[in-house]
Parts: structure tokens; sequence; C-alpha cells
């Protein structure tokens, strides 16, 4: 059987740009993965990546990394990056209002199945510089002794309100006179904690 070169010639393979083209174009038509939205979440919230990276007790580059892969799914910036500090972009300010509504209905529906499961849980409130200096540095002893007891802590310097927030203990530092009503002394000098009523 005969062949002529037209029909046995192979097709040429469409350039690189068409290729990088259908991949983002696929790459986008699929939901994203949710892991990287805390780190947005917080980056978004303060503006500022360190800040972030200590809330969430993690290298500021594990956090850029965690960014860079939700940019890359969604298939557009979400932030404008400065020397000191990041901006939203509008993609980004779309993104934040939609992950602030959903992450806490999602913790809130974690709380209640780990709840209904019998497994104690501990929601903990204090200073970011704190927690990852100190209290997170500890917590893999404590765990590995009270498997039973799931800790969840909020770093953040902003005063919550004992008797609205779903806060368990409040740790902050500062004179008396400063301390909401009805704190729990640890000492008899001008520091003491709060914690939630009951």
């Amino acid at each position: 059987m005969l062949i002529s070169h037209q029909s046995a010639r192979m097709p040429a393979r469409p350039p690189k740009s068409h290729s990088w083209q259908h991949s983002q174009t696929h790459l986008r038509s699929r939901p994203i993965s949710a892991g990287h939205l805390r780190a947005f979440e917080a980056v978004a919230r303060h503006l500022n990546r360190r800040a972030a990276a200590e809330e969430m007790a993690l290298t500021q580059s594990a956090v850029s990394r965690q960014i860079q892969s939700l940019e890359e799914e969604v298939g557009v910036g979400l932030f404008l990056r400065h020397t000191r500090a990041v901006e939203l972009t509008s993609a980004g300010a779309q993104l934040l209002l939609a992950v602030q509504q959903s992450l806490p209905r999602i913790d809130m529906a974690v709380r209640q199945i780990r709840q209904s499961a019998g497994r104690k849980s501990v929601s903990l409130t204090t200073f970011a510089s704190f927690a990852s200096m100190w209290l997170i540095p500890r917590l893999e002893a404590f765990q590995r002794d009270n498997p039973e007891i799931d800790i969840r802590i909020d770093a953040s310097d902003v005063a919550v309100d004992l008797e609205v927030a779903d806060v368990d203990i409040a740790l902050r530092y500062g004179p008396r006179e400063a301390m909401p009503p009805p704190p729990c002394a640890c000492s008899a000098k001008t520091s003491r904690p709060w914690r939630a009523p009951g």
C-alpha cells in the first residue's frame, strides 16, 4: 500500500501558548481547593503577610506560597504587593466577602460535630505574639497528654466582648483597671488574664 507524504505527515504541534491557555482554562473551570483560604483571609484582614504568618504560626514564605497557589487556581491576582504591605484587588475583595461569610459557618459546624462526638473543645484568644512565641510551642505536649481536648486559638490583638464572643478563655496583659469584669486574677500585681464568665 502506498501512503502519500501528505497523509503520513504527523500533525503539527500547537504553539506552546495554545497549550498553556488550554491548561489554564481547564484549571480555572474546576472548584478551588479550600486549603489556602484561611491564609488568604488572614492576609486580607491584616493586609500584612508577617502579621498573618504570626497569627497562623507559619513562616511568611509558607503564607506567600499559599497565596500564590490560590491565585494560580483562581486565575487572577488577589493582592497588589507593596514593600511592607499588600492591598486587595477587586477580585480579592470579592473573594474575601465570601470567605468571611463561609469560614465561621464551617468552623461552627465542625465544633458542633466534635461536641456531638463527645470531644471537648476549648476556644482561646490571645495576642498573636504570645500565641506564636509561647503558647503554640507548648501545645504539642498538651495535646499529647490531652488528646480528647481540641484547642482552637484566635491570635488577635483586638479585645473581644466575652459576654457575646464564642470564646472560653481570653489571655490579655494590661493594667487592672483596663480589664473587663469579671477577670480571673493570677497575680497580685497589675496583670491578670481575662476569662469568659462561667
